[in-house]
Protein backbone atom coordinates (compact mmCIF):
# COMPACT_ATOMS: atom_id res chain seq x y z
CA UNK A 1 0.00 0.00 0.00
CA UNK A 2 2.86 2.65 1.05
CA UNK A 3 4.44 1.52 -2.84
CA UNK A 4 1.18 2.06 -3.99
CA UNK A 5 0.60 6.02 -2.49
CA UNK A 6 3.97 6.61 -2.98
CA UNK A 7 2.90 6.06 -7.29
CA UNK A 8 0.08 7.74 -7.20
CA UNK A 9 1.53 10.84 -5.63
CA UNK A 10 4.20 10.67 -8.43
CA UNK A 11 1.49 10.59 -11.14
CA UNK A 12 -0.39 13.29 -9.70
CA UNK A 13 2.69 15.61 -9.62
CA UNK A 14 3.53 14.76 -13.16
CA UNK A 15 0.43 15.62 -14.13
CA UNK A 16 0.36 19.11 -12.31
CA UNK A 17 -1.65 18.58 -9.48
CA UNK A 18 -0.62 19.51 -6.08
CA UNK A 19 -0.71 16.52 -3.72
CA UNK A 20 -1.15 17.04 0.52
CA UNK A 21 -0.84 13.80 2.59
CA UNK A 22 -2.67 12.93 5.52
CA UNK A 23 -2.20 9.97 8.06
CA UNK A 24 -1.22 8.50 11.20
CA UNK A 25 2.35 9.73 12.76
CA UNK A 26 4.79 7.19 12.82
CA UNK A 27 8.59 7.27 13.13
CA UNK A 28 9.08 6.05 10.23
CA UNK A 29 7.07 8.24 7.95
CA UNK A 30 9.06 9.15 5.05
CA UNK A 31 8.99 12.10 5.15
CA UNK A 32 7.21 12.83 8.17
CA UNK A 33 4.08 14.44 8.32
CA UNK A 34 3.63 17.81 10.40
CA UNK A 35 1.11 17.89 13.52
CA UNK A 36 -1.58 19.96 11.15
CA UNK A 37 -1.71 16.53 8.62
CA UNK A 38 -1.36 14.14 10.76
CA UNK A 39 -3.08 12.26 14.24
CA UNK A 40 -0.73 10.92 16.95
CA UNK A 41 0.28 7.24 16.72
CA UNK A 42 -1.79 4.48 18.05
CA UNK A 43 -0.75 1.17 19.08
CA UNK A 44 -3.68 -1.40 18.27
CA UNK A 45 -1.90 -4.61 19.66
CA UNK A 46 -0.24 -4.77 22.71
CA UNK A 47 0.24 -1.92 25.92
CA UNK A 48 -1.75 -1.03 29.12
CA UNK A 49 -5.73 -0.34 29.33
CA UNK A 50 -5.14 3.14 28.46
CA UNK A 51 -3.84 2.49 24.85
CA UNK A 52 -6.53 -0.16 24.27
CA UNK A 53 -8.93 2.19 25.09
CA UNK A 54 -7.61 5.04 23.21
CA UNK A 55 -6.83 2.48 20.14
CA UNK A 56 -10.98 1.33 20.54
CA UNK A 57 -11.86 5.09 20.48
CA UNK A 58 -10.18 5.97 17.06
CA UNK A 59 -11.26 3.04 15.19
CA UNK A 60 -14.75 3.20 16.26
CA UNK A 61 -15.21 7.35 16.86
CA UNK A 62 -12.07 8.78 15.38
CA UNK A 63 -12.38 12.24 17.10
CA UNK A 64 -8.71 13.37 16.66
CA UNK A 65 -8.70 12.53 12.84
CA UNK A 66 -12.59 14.47 12.36
CA UNK A 67 -10.68 17.30 14.23
CA UNK A 68 -7.88 17.52 12.34
CA UNK A 69 -9.60 16.71 8.74
CA UNK A 70 -12.14 19.35 9.40
CA UNK A 71 -9.04 22.10 10.34
CA UNK A 72 -7.54 21.27 7.14
CA UNK A 73 -10.54 21.35 5.44
CA UNK A 74 -11.17 25.23 6.96
CA UNK A 75 -7.54 26.11 5.77
CA UNK A 76 -7.50 24.69 2.24
CA UNK A 77 -9.65 23.97 -0.62
CA UNK A 78 -9.47 20.19 -1.96
CA UNK A 79 -10.76 19.27 -5.78
CA UNK A 80 -11.00 15.51 -4.61
CA UNK A 81 -10.03 13.46 -1.88
CA UNK A 82 -8.69 10.01 -1.91
CA UNK A 83 -8.46 7.68 0.70
CA UNK A 84 -6.29 4.66 1.23
CA UNK A 85 -6.22 1.93 4.14
CA UNK A 86 -7.89 4.76 7.02
CA UNK A 87 -9.77 2.13 9.16
CA UNK A 88 -8.53 1.70 12.29
CA UNK A 89 -5.11 4.44 11.93
CA UNK A 90 -7.62 7.10 11.20
CA UNK A 91 -10.97 5.83 11.93
CA UNK A 92 -13.65 5.58 9.31
CA UNK A 93 -16.04 8.64 10.91
CA UNK A 94 -14.44 11.59 9.00
CA UNK A 95 -16.18 10.43 5.78
CA UNK A 96 -19.47 12.90 6.55
CA UNK A 97 -17.00 15.89 6.21
CA UNK A 98 -15.96 15.54 3.28
CA UNK A 99 -19.63 14.66 1.83
CA UNK A 100 -20.87 17.95 3.67
CA UNK A 101 -18.09 20.50 2.43
CA UNK A 102 -18.91 18.46 -1.29
CA UNK A 103 -15.59 17.07 -2.00
CA UNK A 104 -15.36 14.07 -4.44
CA UNK A 105 -13.50 11.33 -2.81
CA UNK A 106 -12.35 8.16 -3.84
CA UNK A 107 -11.77 5.40 -1.40
CA UNK A 108 -9.25 2.84 -2.21
CA UNK A 109 -9.35 -0.94 -1.54
CA UNK A 110 -6.76 -2.89 -0.30
CA UNK A 111 -8.46 -5.96 1.43
CA UNK A 112 -11.87 -7.19 2.13
CA UNK A 113 -12.71 -4.96 5.06
CA UNK A 114 -15.46 -3.53 3.25
CA UNK A 115 -17.18 -7.18 3.80
CA UNK A 116 -15.34 -8.72 5.93
CA UNK A 117 -14.65 -7.16 9.66
CA UNK A 118 -11.69 -9.39 9.96
CA UNK A 119 -9.87 -8.23 6.35
CA UNK A 120 -8.43 -10.50 5.20
CA UNK A 121 -11.31 -13.69 5.05
CA UNK A 122 -10.05 -15.84 7.47
CA UNK A 123 -10.46 -16.70 10.82
CA UNK A 124 -6.72 -16.62 12.77
CA UNK A 125 -8.36 -19.33 15.43
CA UNK A 126 -9.36 -21.93 12.79
CA UNK A 127 -6.87 -21.37 10.11
CA UNK A 128 -9.28 -21.08 7.41
CA UNK A 129 -10.75 -18.87 4.99
CA UNK A 130 -13.97 -17.48 6.60
CA UNK A 131 -16.64 -15.70 4.39
CA UNK A 132 -19.62 -15.87 6.78
CA UNK A 133 -19.87 -12.23 6.80
CA UNK A 134 -19.93 -12.00 2.81
CA UNK A 135 -22.52 -15.09 2.80
CA UNK A 136 -25.16 -13.65 5.73
CA UNK A 137 -26.42 -10.65 5.89
CA UNK A 138 -25.45 -8.79 9.18
CA UNK A 139 -22.75 -10.78 10.17
CA UNK A 140 -20.79 -8.40 10.22
CA UNK A 141 -22.61 -7.50 13.68
CA UNK A 142 -21.95 -11.08 15.32
CA UNK A 143 -19.69 -13.57 13.82
CA UNK A 144 -15.92 -11.90 14.77
CA UNK A 145 -17.02 -12.17 18.18
CA UNK A 146 -18.80 -15.98 18.11
CA UNK A 147 -16.31 -17.15 15.79
CA UNK A 148 -13.38 -15.57 17.62
CA UNK A 149 -11.95 -14.94 14.05
CA UNK A 150 -9.26 -12.29 15.44
CA UNK A 151 -6.43 -13.73 17.57
CA UNK A 152 -8.88 -16.07 19.01
CA UNK A 153 -10.46 -13.62 21.21
CA UNK A 154 -14.34 -12.88 21.48
CA UNK A 155 -13.00 -9.70 22.69
CA UNK A 156 -11.33 -8.38 19.82
CA UNK A 157 -14.13 -9.96 17.72
CA UNK A 158 -16.48 -7.33 19.29
CA UNK A 159 -14.27 -4.24 18.75
CA UNK A 160 -14.12 -4.91 15.04
CA UNK A 161 -18.37 -5.61 14.82
CA UNK A 162 -18.12 -1.99 16.55
CA UNK A 163 -15.73 -0.36 14.02
CA UNK A 164 -17.80 -2.31 11.20
CA UNK A 165 -21.23 -0.25 12.68
CA UNK A 166 -19.34 2.70 12.99
CA UNK A 167 -18.14 2.65 9.35
CA UNK A 168 -21.47 1.92 8.49
CA UNK A 169 -23.06 4.66 10.05
CA UNK A 170 -20.51 7.36 8.90
CA UNK A 171 -21.65 5.92 5.44
CA UNK A 172 -17.68 5.60 4.74
CA UNK A 173 -18.18 2.48 1.69
CA UNK A 174 -21.60 3.50 0.26
CA UNK A 175 -21.19 7.32 0.37
CA UNK A 176 -18.05 8.21 -0.97
CA UNK A 177 -17.90 8.52 -4.94
CA UNK A 178 -16.10 5.87 -6.37
CA UNK A 179 -14.66 2.55 -4.55
CA UNK A 180 -11.41 1.14 -6.64
CA UNK A 181 -10.98 -2.55 -6.22
CA UNK A 182 -8.30 -5.04 -7.31
CA UNK A 183 -10.44 -8.01 -7.92
CA UNK A 184 -14.10 -9.75 -8.32
CA UNK A 185 -14.14 -11.11 -4.99
CA UNK A 186 -13.41 -7.38 -3.80
CA UNK A 187 -16.32 -6.49 -6.10
CA UNK A 188 -18.33 -8.95 -4.78
CA UNK A 189 -17.61 -7.69 -1.18
CA UNK A 190 -18.31 -4.26 -2.08
CA UNK A 191 -21.56 -4.88 -3.36
CA UNK A 192 -22.72 -6.76 -0.53
CA UNK A 193 -21.75 -4.59 1.67
CA UNK A 194 -24.18 -1.88 -0.24
CA UNK A 195 -21.88 0.17 -2.75
CA UNK A 196 -23.65 0.96 -6.02
CA UNK A 197 -22.53 -1.20 -8.82
CA UNK A 198 -21.90 2.35 -10.84
CA UNK A 199 -19.32 3.39 -8.20
CA UNK A 200 -17.15 0.53 -8.76
CA UNK A 201 -13.98 0.58 -10.66
CA UNK A 202 -11.50 -2.50 -10.65
CA UNK A 203 -7.85 -1.00 -11.43
CA UNK A 204 -5.38 -3.52 -11.00
CA UNK A 205 -1.50 -2.00 -10.09
CA UNK A 206 0.85 -1.83 -12.74
CA UNK A 207 4.40 -3.10 -12.84
CA UNK A 208 7.76 -2.05 -14.55
CA UNK A 209 8.26 -4.82 -17.76
CA UNK A 210 11.17 -5.15 -19.57
CA UNK A 211 11.16 -3.86 -23.06
CA UNK A 212 13.27 -6.72 -24.70
CA UNK A 213 10.91 -9.25 -22.94
CA UNK A 214 11.32 -11.80 -20.46
CA UNK A 215 14.65 -13.21 -19.76
CA UNK A 216 13.40 -16.52 -18.36
CA UNK A 217 14.16 -18.16 -15.33
CA UNK A 218 17.80 -19.63 -13.85
CA UNK A 219 18.10 -23.44 -13.78
CA UNK A 220 20.29 -23.60 -11.24
CA UNK A 221 18.15 -21.15 -8.92
CA UNK A 222 16.25 -22.05 -5.85
CA UNK A 223 12.14 -22.24 -5.63
CA UNK A 224 11.61 -18.90 -3.82
CA UNK A 225 8.82 -17.60 -1.34
CA UNK A 226 8.31 -13.71 -0.88
CA UNK A 227 6.02 -12.47 2.00
CA UNK A 228 5.59 -12.20 5.61
CA UNK A 229 6.16 -15.04 7.52
CA UNK A 230 2.43 -15.50 9.08
CA UNK A 231 -0.84 -18.52 9.11
CA UNK A 232 -2.58 -17.11 5.95
CA UNK A 233 0.58 -16.96 3.78
CA UNK A 234 0.73 -20.76 3.63
CA UNK A 235 4.34 -21.42 4.00
CA UNK A 236 4.32 -24.81 6.27
CA UNK A 237 2.58 -26.09 3.38
CA UNK A 238 5.40 -25.16 1.36
CA UNK A 239 8.02 -26.56 3.59
CA UNK A 240 6.32 -29.73 3.50
CA UNK A 241 6.08 -30.04 -0.40
CA UNK A 242 10.01 -28.79 -0.66
CA UNK A 243 10.61 -31.95 1.95
CA UNK A 244 8.34 -34.35 -0.26
CA UNK A 245 10.04 -33.20 -3.27
CA UNK A 246 13.27 -32.75 -1.95
CA UNK A 247 13.71 -29.44 -3.89
CA UNK A 248 15.84 -26.73 -2.43
CA UNK A 249 13.62 -23.79 -1.14
CA UNK A 250 14.45 -19.67 -0.33
CA UNK A 251 12.27 -18.18 1.74
CA UNK A 252 12.49 -14.61 1.40
CA UNK A 253 10.54 -12.34 4.53
CA UNK A 254 9.84 -12.56 8.25
CA UNK A 255 7.29 -12.56 10.58
CA UNK A 256 5.61 -14.49 14.18
CA UNK A 257 5.67 -17.55 12.32
CA UNK A 258 8.70 -17.74 11.73
CA UNK A 259 10.20 -20.27 14.94
CA UNK A 260 7.08 -22.77 14.30
CA UNK A 261 8.53 -22.71 10.55
CA UNK A 262 12.08 -23.03 11.71
CA UNK A 263 10.99 -26.15 13.74
CA UNK A 264 8.89 -27.44 10.63
CA UNK A 265 12.18 -27.16 9.04
CA UNK A 266 14.00 -29.27 11.40
CA UNK A 267 11.66 -31.83 12.04
CA UNK A 268 10.67 -32.53 7.45
CA UNK A 269 14.42 -32.13 6.88
CA UNK A 270 14.13 -30.31 3.97
CA UNK A 271 16.42 -28.18 2.31
CA UNK A 272 15.46 -24.70 3.40
CA UNK A 273 17.92 -21.08 3.61
CA UNK A 274 15.36 -18.07 5.38
CA UNK A 275 17.00 -15.35 4.02
CA UNK A 276 14.85 -12.84 6.39
CA UNK A 277 13.59 -9.33 4.83
CA UNK A 278 15.33 -7.94 2.10
CA UNK A 279 14.58 -4.31 0.37
CA UNK A 280 12.25 -4.04 -2.52
CA UNK A 281 15.30 -3.65 -4.85
CA UNK A 282 16.50 -7.27 -3.71
CA UNK A 283 13.65 -8.78 -3.81
CA UNK A 284 13.28 -8.06 -7.53
CA UNK A 285 17.06 -9.95 -8.24
CA UNK A 286 15.80 -12.48 -6.04
CA UNK A 287 12.44 -13.35 -8.37
CA UNK A 288 14.80 -12.82 -11.31
CA UNK A 289 17.39 -15.29 -10.21
CA UNK A 290 14.82 -18.21 -8.79
CA UNK A 291 13.52 -21.17 -10.42
CA UNK A 292 10.19 -20.50 -9.64
CA UNK A 293 8.07 -18.28 -7.85
CA UNK A 294 5.75 -20.13 -4.68
CA UNK A 295 2.33 -18.45 -3.52
CA UNK A 296 0.95 -20.79 -1.42
CA UNK A 297 -1.69 -18.96 0.53
CA UNK A 298 -4.87 -20.07 2.48
CA UNK A 299 -6.28 -16.85 2.23
CA UNK A 300 -7.77 -14.84 -0.81
CA UNK A 301 -5.12 -12.78 -1.96
CA UNK A 302 -6.55 -10.07 -3.22
CA UNK A 303 -3.89 -9.12 -5.60
CA UNK A 304 -0.51 -10.90 -5.88
CA UNK A 305 2.28 -8.18 -6.94
CA UNK A 306 5.10 -10.38 -6.28
CA UNK A 307 3.47 -12.64 -9.09
CA UNK A 308 3.41 -10.01 -11.49
CA UNK A 309 6.92 -9.54 -11.14
CA UNK A 310 7.64 -13.01 -11.59
CA UNK A 311 6.09 -12.69 -14.77
CA UNK A 312 7.94 -9.31 -16.27
CA UNK A 313 11.31 -10.97 -15.64
CA UNK A 314 10.04 -14.62 -17.07
CA UNK A 315 9.82 -16.36 -13.65
CA UNK A 316 6.97 -19.33 -13.41
CA UNK A 317 4.90 -18.93 -10.61
CA UNK A 318 3.21 -21.64 -8.87
CA UNK A 319 0.36 -20.33 -6.54
CA UNK A 320 -2.83 -21.64 -4.39
CA UNK A 321 -5.98 -21.73 -6.50
CA UNK A 322 -7.70 -18.75 -4.17
CA UNK A 323 -8.47 -15.25 -4.25
CA UNK A 324 -7.11 -13.23 -7.26
CA UNK A 325 -3.57 -16.09 -7.78
CA UNK A 326 -6.22 -17.97 -10.36
CA UNK A 327 -6.96 -14.76 -12.17
CA UNK A 328 -3.25 -14.21 -12.69
CA UNK A 329 -1.84 -17.92 -13.34
CA UNK A 330 -5.63 -19.49 -15.41
CA UNK A 331 -4.73 -19.64 -19.21
CA UNK A 332 -1.29 -21.52 -19.11
CA UNK A 333 0.25 -18.48 -16.96
CA UNK A 334 1.10 -20.48 -14.56
CA UNK A 335 -0.01 -23.50 -12.34
CA UNK A 336 -1.96 -23.95 -9.44
CA UNK A 337 -3.03 -26.28 -6.23
CA UNK A 338 -5.89 -26.46 -4.09
CA UNK A 339 -5.25 -24.34 -0.87
CA UNK A 340 -2.69 -26.42 1.80
CA UNK A 341 -2.93 -29.60 -0.71
CA UNK A 342 1.93 -30.28 0.34
CA UNK A 343 1.54 -33.10 -2.48
CA UNK A 344 0.10 -31.81 -4.91
CA UNK A 345 2.14 -28.92 -4.65
CA UNK A 346 5.43 -31.03 -4.43
CA UNK A 347 4.30 -32.93 -7.76
CA UNK A 348 4.32 -29.19 -9.45
CA UNK A 349 7.69 -28.59 -7.98
CA UNK A 350 9.04 -32.15 -8.70
CA UNK A 351 8.06 -31.16 -12.42
CA UNK A 352 9.81 -28.03 -12.39
CA UNK A 353 12.87 -28.74 -10.83
CA UNK A 354 12.89 -31.74 -13.17
CA UNK A 355 11.78 -30.54 -16.43
CA UNK A 356 12.75 -27.32 -18.42
CA UNK A 357 10.62 -27.21 -21.06
CA UNK A 358 7.54 -27.82 -18.22
CA UNK A 359 9.01 -24.65 -16.17
CA UNK A 360 9.18 -22.28 -19.66
CA UNK A 361 5.70 -23.15 -21.08
CA UNK A 362 3.71 -20.87 -18.95
CA UNK A 363 6.68 -17.68 -19.13
CA UNK A 364 5.39 -16.21 -22.45
CA UNK A 365 1.96 -16.07 -21.45
CA UNK A 366 2.28 -14.32 -18.73
CA UNK A 367 4.67 -11.99 -19.46
CA UNK A 368 2.15 -10.93 -22.88
CA UNK A 369 -1.31 -10.72 -20.29
CA UNK A 370 1.19 -8.64 -18.45
CA UNK A 371 2.02 -6.42 -21.10
CA UNK A 372 -1.38 -5.72 -21.58
CA UNK A 373 -3.34 -5.61 -18.66
CA UNK A 374 -0.48 -4.01 -16.36
CA UNK A 375 1.02 -1.34 -18.33
CA UNK A 376 1.84 1.59 -16.32
CA UNK A 377 -0.27 3.89 -19.33
CA UNK A 378 -3.22 1.68 -18.62
CA UNK A 379 -3.23 2.40 -14.77
CA UNK A 380 -2.63 6.51 -15.82
CA UNK A 381 -5.86 6.08 -17.79
CA UNK A 382 -7.62 4.14 -15.61
CA UNK A 383 -6.95 6.82 -12.13
CA UNK A 384 -7.50 9.57 -14.53
CA UNK A 385 -10.64 8.54 -16.01
CA UNK A 386 -12.20 8.64 -12.07
CA UNK A 387 -10.30 11.50 -11.43
CA UNK A 388 -12.18 13.21 -14.50
CA UNK A 389 -15.55 11.87 -13.81
CA UNK A 390 -15.46 13.26 -10.19
CA UNK A 391 -13.50 17.16 -11.09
Amino acid sequence: MEEHCLQLEEMLQQEGHEVVRFGMARADNVPSLPATHSVSEVAFHGGGVRERLRAGERACLGSETRSKIGALLDKERFDLVHVVHAYHQLGMTFFPLLRRRGIPTVLDLHDYKVGCPRYLLFNDRTGQTCTVCLDKRGAWAWAPATRRCWNGSATSGMLLSMEALSARFSKAYTGVDRVVVRNELQWDAALHAGVAKEKLRLIPPWIDLRDEGPSGSSLDGRILFVGRLVQEKGVDTLIRAAAMARVPLRIVGDGAQRPELEALIRSTRADVELAGWRHHDEVLEEVATAKALVVPSIWPEVFGLVICEAFAVGTPVIGSDIGAIPELLGQGRGHLFAPGDAPALARILEKIDRDPDFAAQSVEPAYEYSRVRFSYDRWRTQYGEVYEELT
